[in-house]
């Protein structure tokens, strides 16, 4: 049988009836073609099926077209999140991605650069985590021509950054519990120095000092984002003399092993306790009862990022966000999924 070859840019041209630097300006989307010559391209294109050589464009375009997505110890609900987003993103555009897992770099900040600058990355994507040192950040984005970061701000480091008002989101799910007639609320936190677990406390308690309850640190206590110590805190808060009515921990991993221990307990939930998690990943959906939380926009956010490399800048015009400084780019609506892992007082 004979072998189909490609279908070359020197066809599209003939059959579209203009020059190849014009068939390459319509591919590139430049605005430099008139809509009647673009309509033309674009019809020569689908008749010949036409696919452009990436690598080809890449070479003569000086870029690599390739997009890094740096990660360390993700929930992997939100890593295939983000996975699936960027890889759909970065292939509308014309990139690759490439996956990069701080793990294998021993976190070592001059590996981890090293490596990068020997990437060829035209941009990369950094996922939330629980803390980043600004030296490494430095040293990344030295050999990186443009960067961005997902998740809260650790510090006014000035990196361009996605975020998501977490700290409100806190507060809405807290006042749900208010709302509720819960009034001694068990809050299990993360890491002490993550930005997210600070804003998500922060929410907690400005929930509780707006219904002026008290804030009470004997039912604030630390995990580490994982079902072991939110068992683990979990156990702890239902041990006192009075135990909460409700607990929001501050991920839905955690929120799952509050579930865990009450049921080793033998409480009946919600009738016995409420508990709300955050971020609504998989694990949300699984536990039982099925947890009430706050969804994280990981798709969303990540789609910005995506759109913020291509074009090096954030849109202005993007509904329910706002720019908190020129780089950092915040999405203000969230939405509370309401399911069976809590009741009335």
């Amino acid at each position: 049988m004979p072998i189909s070859r490609p279908v070359t840019i020197k066809e599209v041209a003939e059959l579209s009836g203009v020059s190849q630097m014009t068939v390459s300006r319509v591919l590139n989307q430049s605005e430099a073609v008139r809509e009647s010559t673009r309509i033309r391209v674009e019809n020569a294109i689908r008749k010949l099926n036409y696919k452009p050589n990436v690598m080809a464009r890449s070479l003569a375009s000086g870029r690599s077209k390739l997009v890094g997505l740096l990660y360390q110890d993700p929930c992997p609900a939100s890593l295939n999140q983000m996975m699936a987003t960027a890889l759909r993103k970065c292939r509308e555009g014309g990139h690759n991605l490439s996956l990069e897992d701080m793990a294998s770099h021993k976190m070592d900040g001059r590996a981890i650069a090293d490596h990068l600058a020997n990437s060829g990355l035209d941009g990369l994507i950094i996922s939330p985590m629980r803390s980043l040192k600004s030296d490494l950040l430095t040293a990344i984005s030295d050999n990186v021509p443009r960067m961005v970061m997902l998740g809260a701000r650790q510090a006014d480091e000035g990196f361009a950054r996605v975020s998501f008002d977490e700290r409100a989101g806190a507060k809405k799910l807290t006042g749900t519990l208010i709302a509720l007639g819960h009034k001694r609320i068990g809050f299990i936190s993360g890491e002490g120095d993550c930005a997210s677990a600070k804003a998500r406390r922060e929410g907690f308690v400005e929930a509780l000092e707006d219904a002026n309850l008290p804030v009470d640190e004997s039912l604030i206590v630390s995990g580490e984002y994982t079902v072991e110590t939110g068992m683990s805190a979990g156990m702890h808060l239902l041990d006192l003399k009075t135990p909460p009515s409700a607990i929001f921990c501050a991920n839905d991993d955690m929120a799952a092993g509050v579930i865990l221990a009450a049921h080793r307990k033998g409480m009946s939930l919600p009738e016995d306790l409420s508990v709300v998690g955050f971020e609504d990943t998989a694990i949300a959906k699984l536990a039982w009862p099925q947890l009430t939380t706050i969804r994280q926009p990981i798709a969303r956010m990540t789609e910005i990022a995506v759109d913020y490399l291509s074009k090096g800048q954030f849109p202005s015009d993007l509904p329910n966000t706002r720019m908190l400084d020129d780089t950092h780019l915040q999405i203000t609506d969230m939405e509370l999924i309401e399911r069976k892992s809590v009741a009335s007082l």
